[in-house]
Parts: structure tokens; sequence; C-alpha cells
């Protein structure tokens, strides 16, 4: 729940016939709506946007405007008015863009979902067109322009959306070996890591209870938590603040500039050192000692590796801004 990339899919796909009709863009509609997209997440609404869009081949068109233009033009506005003054948000676009780790965020999407996105296309293969593959060439390059492996899941919007399907034997052998595949990944795989692994599941339940019965003394005080862990605290406490950890240049995103006496909860001992670290380099600001609340359990093994390698430690670990 921690990534909104379904919900908006989801809120896109309810949308899209009162948005489009007859390959006509309803602005009175498309307007308001991306506006509402891009106050849940701005990368989200771009692509959302792109996926409809390209549905109905309105991204590209020979000798004609690029529509989605004017579209990107209202989803930057509403970025700009939701977000303005929050640099973190343009500095995290910033880096994703020339980060240079497109390739890999590519590899791994098609690790963990090419199966169901071949599938589509092939059981979708009537809408293949050459305008419709520039359309999709432009919805992949927005894609890889915005970085993360999990934007990707747009990729899927033309092919969710378009009611063009192509029956017969290749549609089955494909639908087929796609559902087996995510049977495969998304259900035995997690009923066989929880097997093997019980007390991770274990101390992510007690993690979740000890949260939930947090008391926060001081009202002025804020609670940085990174968005994995934090639901608990987020329904319970305005004051909590999401944090986000950027490993490779061992840098936190904070949005709220930290004071002391605010506390902070960390799922493992390294963000905690790292966090402290941090904290003491940028802001000029000492923490307390590192408290361990939940003694941490090894991570579960991963799929991505063959069971080779697993996910980072599961504890809770706390400190305070001094």
């Amino acid at each position: 729940m921690h990534r909104p990339e379904v919900m908006s899919m989801l809120l896109g796909i309810i949308a899209f016939p009162f948005i489009l009709r007859d390959d006509k863009i309803k602005w009175f509609v498309a307007i308001p709506f991306a506006c509402i997209m891009c106050a849940i997440h701005p990368a989200n609404a771009i692509l959302l946007g792109a996926g409809i869009l390209a549905t109905k081949d309105l991204l590209v068109r020979p000798n004609k405007v690029f529509l989605y233009t004017y579209l990107s033009v209202i989803i930057l506005f509403g970025y700009l008015l939701t977000y303005y003054g929050d640099a973190p948000y343009l500095s995290t676009l910033k880096a994703r863009i020339t980060s240079g780790n497109q390739i890999p965020a590519i590899k791994h999407f098609l690790m963990v979902s090419g199966t169901t996105l071949i599938a589509l296309a092939i059981a979708k293969r009537k809408i293949w067109t050459v305008t419709f593959a520039l359309n999709f060439a432009v919805l992949l390059l927005l894609c890889i322009l915005l970085g993360p492996f999990y934007y990707y899941i747009f990729l899927f919007i033309p092919f969710i959306l378009s009611p063009k399907q192509a029956k017969g034997k290749w549609t089955s052998i494909a639908l087929s070996v796609a559902l087996l595949f995510n049977v495969g990944t998304n259900v035995i795989h997690k009923y066989a890591i929880s097997i093997e692994n019980k007390s991770y599941a274990y101390t992510a339940s007690n993690i979740i209870t000890k949260l939930e019965r947090f008391e926060l003394q001081d009202s002025s005080k804020n609670i940085y938590i990174n968005q994995h862990i934090g639901l608990p605290i987020y329904a319970n406490y305005a004051q909590a603040k999401m944090i986000m950890v950027d490993h490779s240049a061992n840098e936190f995103y904070i949005f709220f500039p930290p004071k002391s006496g605010d506390i902070a909860f960390f799922s493992n001992r390294q963000n905690a050192q790292l966090f402290k670290a941090y904290l003491g380099n940028k802001y000029d600001l000492a923490t307390s000692k590192i408290l361990e609340l939940e003694n941490p359990v090894r991570g579960n093994l991963t799929l991505q590796s063959l069971y080779q390698n697993r996910l980072d430690s599961l504890g809770l670990f706390t400190l305070t801004i001094e």
C-alpha cells in the first residue's frame, strides 16, 4: 500500500470512458481529473495520461499536433501548485533522470512483469499498427525518463483499455503462461518464504503493534518514519513525516526540517546509523543512542536472486534528535 501506482491505474480505468469519447478528449473531465491525479502523485499522473491517450493513438498522430503536450502542461501546472517550494521533489526527479539506472530498471520490470506484458500484447495484437507502435514507444520513453521500475506498470494501460482482442491458440498459450507465472510469483512464492522464515512475519506483526501503541507526549514534535512501516504512525499522528533514503548517495530526503526533540523510527540499524550521520553532517544536529525496540530477524529470500540472497533484516530502531 505504500506505492500508489495500482490505485492510479484503477482510477484511470474507471475515468477512461468519461475522459475519451469518440477518440476526442473531454477536457471538462480531463482537466480536473489530471489535477486530482497530480495531487496524488505527479509522475503517476503523467504516465497514466500518456497510457490513456496511447490507447486511442492520441499521443502521436501523423501530421497532427501532439495533444499530450497540452495535458502535460496542465499536469505540470498542478504539480507546481501542489508542491511549490519543496525542492526535494524536483531534485528526486532530476536525480532519477540523470542517474543512468534506466537499463537496470527495465530489466527488473521485465523480470517480474515481462511475461504479463507480452501476454497482453499478444492477446491484444489487433491494436498493433504503425501509429500505435509510435504511441507505445512514446509511453515507454516517458517511463524510461521518469525512472523507477514500478512506473513501467503503466505500459499495461493501452492493452487493458483496448476492447480489441485476438482469440486463438497463441492468445490462450500466452495468457496461460502469464497466469501460471503470476500464481507462482505472487501466491506460491509468498507461502514458500513464509514457511521458510516464520519469524519474519511475527516480527512484522510485532512492529505494527508497537507503532500502533506508540504515544507521543509532545504535540510539537515530529515523527520521522519511512513509508514501509509508517502506516500506523501516519494514521494516528498528523506530526508523522515521511523520509526517503537514497542508498546510492547515502542521503535522505526530508521534507520538513528536523529539530530538537523529534523522533525517528527505522526497520534496520543501518538506516538508523546513516540517518544519524546525515543529521550531523547536514544539519549539525546530535542524536541520542540508537535504541533497539524489536530484535531484528533475517530478511526473506528473494525470487529475483533465485533464492540466493535475502531482503534487508527486519527490526525496529529509534533515535531522538537532541
